[in-house]
């Protein structure tokens, strides 16, 4: 057969299933082409590209390797896009003008459909191998909203559909029979060890008995059970191989050894010196529900037994493999493992069962016989019950009790409904409650289903009100819509779609609504553009979300704002919650004078949309919010969860998660390189929140010290080992002339009185002491007018600073100027210094 893959990955040393898949196959005697994602980047002495060029380009540099031709496609030609015809004129190229069957694409990504669509003139065999769960984009971040619509039009017009897990199996297979379960592998030549093969230097002193993991660090990794498994096991050794992402394991101890990542061919001489191989996921993330996971069948295969957290995969009963719900059990299940001889014959033989070449034979019978089986699909439900009803007899998991009421959901509804309710209502989690809506969609009790939903914390507040809207208007078929958009199940929000009148205008409204959720946001504003009946949208919560979302991506941040504003209020109305604009406006009750000059006269610079105005002093030209809070109401700006979402500001992000190193770093080789200090050198981060800065200064050298008001992220900041100050910067009572630096990042326009503030720095900074401050830069706001991003989020600022008002302000205290420039956002490093910039950088010395 001639084969090609459209990879998700390129060739490296780091094998994955798409490698593993291609090598297997062409050791069958199959012609394979591995296709890489388009990454390379050329130039061209010529402006009239032809296809004949971009062919020749592509193809020139093909490789051999393990039997496998691969190809990398070209990105872009001289800064010009090309990465989708090339992919299309690679494929045209491979496949020739023979039959059917012995042509032959296999796809790992949802986005390749727009390559696969163009190739409808010719021959073959499409395969689409399901490996993750694209509709979980805070873990999949290499998914994105457009893959969810094209995965369900490329399960359409799959011949066959391969899914890599049981979760997977069962989600894809409902109303299909050319879906089959290929659940990962093993090459067990990779892990033949020869003579030559030594225990690796880098292993040689660490003492056993050795745990092991091996694959990548990130965010589904379970840290926390991990970190209690090893301090429980102070005599074993743990030992990481694998890249991480950031600093997931940011806790040391001395029975912990991170190697980083080795090539797939060194694996072997490592395992083989290992004793017991682990997976400490988190097992109530969807990605890891989904997973298969390559390791298990690795280690195995060189005689380590595996502890694992619950994969539902995993949750077989034989004798090498134990699953676990707690760091209890997980230590149990290793020293269980260190204290009994495991029955060799019975992982060879599981090994045997689960090689790439068997795989790669199994998908080949398929491909040779019909496309479709139901004999296969009910033999893999049957093992799925079995082998989970026995789990489930002497373990509570309620993630696998879903799972298994998911068996029956074409065969007994009943079944279904009554196993998904006595698991939504352990664990009641996202993952549940969408198998128990379903279940009871498909017994007809909608009305249940909806107060499930209106119930549940996970669901979004915006679907939540949107439901609430439509139960209230009592259109059965819009209800079901937003009953499935609560539980993210676009594929069946778009059946729903589809039996609606076409030329009516609730169609064209639901029909942009999704499109948004799928990401194509260009055909969403073309029919809300074309939009008449307001009656449908003014009232509805999702259409205001939606239009916040392209309004902002067509830079009008004003009006984007204005419609969050809208909508936050009428899904407060539609739950029966506390109006939080209303209370939002209600703090902001105290006039102002200028805290620089004392002026009480102001002229109006903007209404922001949240209602409040901005002014500026009629003598010095500080601008400042005509009223604020009064101080003992100031804390209600910055409520727990300030740092992790902002529900009025309209925007979301999560500070704890968000690794700050891009910027915080470059400000800290600015302070080292421009200040001189003492061997024992002190530094102040007023507003440090989770103490990131302050944790890259105090590997820097520096004695560290933090302000922060918010408790949640004084916690963090603590366990950093920072000395912190849950407490304003008046109440602590610092010294006089104590501190050598201090530094304000993006903290000065929060203040109440800046000017109070910055004398109180003067005061406890030494003689020649610098300060470092940031800010937004108000004179950007200025130049940009209403749709400047300081005016439409951030609403808790007070001050809006430009560098002349705040230079005359530090001067006016005492402080002597040695630097002030500005940059815009994402030019981190200043390399970019710009006169207007977004951000306000400047550093004074007392």
């Amino acid at each position: 057969m001639n084969i090609i893959i459209l990879s998700s990955c390129r060739w490296s040393d780091m094998l994955q299933r798409p490698h593993h898949m291609a090598r297997a196959l062409a050791k069958l005697g199959n012609t394979v082409t591995f296709i890489e994602p388009a990454y390379r980047q050329v130039s061209m002495n010529k402006s009239d590209i032809s296809e004949t060029d971009i062919l020749e380009i592509n193809i020139k540099e093909t490789k051999n390797i393990d039997g496998v031709y691969i190809y990398s496609p070209i990105q872009a030609i001289n800064n010009i896009p090309v990465s989708t015809i090339s992919y299309q004129l690679i494929c045209q190229f491979l496949l020739p003008k023979n039959s059917e069957n012995d042509n032959v694409i296999i796809t790992y990504l949802p986005a390749y459909i727009h390559v696969i669509t163009a190739l409808d003139s010719a021959k073959y065999s499409l395969v689409y191998d399901c490996v993750d769960d694209h509709s979980d984009l805070t873990y999949s971040y290499w998914s994105s909203k457009n893959d969810i619509e094209n995965e369900a039009i490329l399960m359409d017009k799959a011949d066959i559909i391969l899914t890599t897990s049981s979760s997977l199996f069962l989600d894809k297979s409902i109303g299909r029979d050319n879906v089959y379960l290929s659940k990962n592998a093993v090459n067990t030549e990779d892990f033949i060890l020869s003579s030559k093969d030594t225990e690796p230097d880098d292993i040689k002193n660490i003492p056993g008995p050795r745990i092991v993991y091996m694959g990548a660090i990130d965010k589904w990794f379970n840290t926390e059970l991990f970190y209690k498994v090893i301090e429980s096991n102070p005599d074993k050794s743990f030992i990481l191989i694998g890249p991480q992402n950031g600093t997931i394991i940011n806790k040391t101890y001395q029975n912990l050894y991170l190697l980083g990542p080795k090539k797939h061919a060194e694996l072997k001489n490592y395992l083989k010196y290992m004793d017991v191989g682990i997976i400490p996921f988190r097992d109530d993330i969807d990605l890891i529900i989904n997973c298969d996971p390559i390791k298990l069948y690795e280690y195995l295969t060189c005689g380590l037994p595996v502890v694992s957290t619950g994969l539902p995969d995993l949750c077989i009963n034989n004798g090498f493999i134990a699953t676990s719900n707690n760091h209890f059990e997980f230590s149990n299940s290793i020293n269980e493992f260190l204290n009994v001889e495991l029955d060799m014959q019975a992982i060879n033989t599981f090994i045997a069962n689960n090689t790439w070449s068997k795989r790669a034979k199994d998908l080949l019978s398929i491909l040779n016989e019909n496309k479709t089986n139901q004999a296969h699909k009910n033999e893999v439900i049957n093992d799925m019950q079995q082998n989970w009803g026995t789990f489930l007899a002497e373990n509570e998991n309620p993630i696998i009790k879903s799972l298994y009421s998911l068996t029956y959901a074409e065969s007994n509804i009943e079944k279904f409904l009554e196993d998904s309710k006595t698991a939504y209502e352990v664990k009641g989690d996202m993952f549940t409650l969408k198998q128990y809506v379903i279940a009871l969609y498909l017994n007809n009790r909608i009305e249940d289903a909806c107060n499930i939903v209106l119930t549940n914390p996970f669901v979004n507040d915006v679907n939540k009100a949107e439901l609430k809207l439509q139960m209230n208007r009592g259109i059965d078929v819009l209800i079901n819509i937003h009953l499935f958009y609560c539980i993210r199940k676009l594929e069946l929000v778009l059946d729903l779609i589809n039996y609606l009148p076409t030329n009516s205008e609730i169609y064209q409204l639901e029909l942009a609504n999704y499109y948004v959720e799928v990401g194509r946001i260009e055909d969403a504003l073309n029919i809300y553009n074309n939009f008449r009946d307001v009656s449908m949208s003014e009232n509805s919560p999702l259409f205001h979300t939606n239009l916040k979302a392209m309004l902002t991506r067509l830079g009008l941040h004003s009006d984007a704002q204005k419609s969050h504003f809208i909508s936050i209020q009428l899904i407060d109305k539609l739950l029966n919650k506390d109006d939080r604009f209303t209370n939002w406006k209600n703090l902001f009750t105290e006039t102002q004078v200028c805290d620089n000059c004392g002026e009480v006269n102001s002229t109006l610079v903007i209404t922001r949309p949240d209602n409040q105005n901005i002014v500026s002093c009629t003598n010095c030209g500080l601008a400042y919010l005509e009223k604020i809070p009064v101080s003992s109401k100031l804390h209600k700006l910055y409520d727990f969860g300030y740092y992790t979402h902002s529900q009025v500001a309209g925007y979301n992000n999560d500070y704890f998660n968000e690794d700050k190193g891009y910027m915080f770093k470059p400000r800290l080789n600015w302070i080292n390189n421009t200040t001189k200090t003492n061997k024992e050198k002190t530094i102040l981060d007023i507003g440090c929140a989770n103490g990131e800065f302050l944790s890259y200064a105090k590997e820097s050298g520096w004695k560290t010290y933090g302000i922060e008001i918010s408790s949640e992220s004084y916690s963090i900041a603590k366990k950093l080992g920072i000395e912190v100050y849950n407490d304003e910067l008046q109440n602590v009572k610092f010294p006089d002339n104590y501190f050598d630096c201090i530094t304000l990042w993006d903290v000065v326009e929060h203040y109440i009185s800046p000017k109070r503030e910055l004398k109180e720095i003067f005061r406890i900074l030494k003689p020649n002491g610098k300060l470092f401050i940031s800010t937004p830069n108000h004179r950007k706001g200025i130049f940009n007018g209403e749709n400047w991003f300081g005016y439409n989020a951030s609403y808790e600022h007070l001050f809006y600073f430009e560098p002349s008002t705040l230079i005359d302000m530090l001067t006016s205290i005492g402080f002597k100027i040695d630097d002030s420039f500005t940059h815009d956002a994402g030019d981190w490093n200043f390399t970019n210094v710009r006169s207007v910039g977004h951000v306000l950088l400047l550093s004074a010395r007392k």
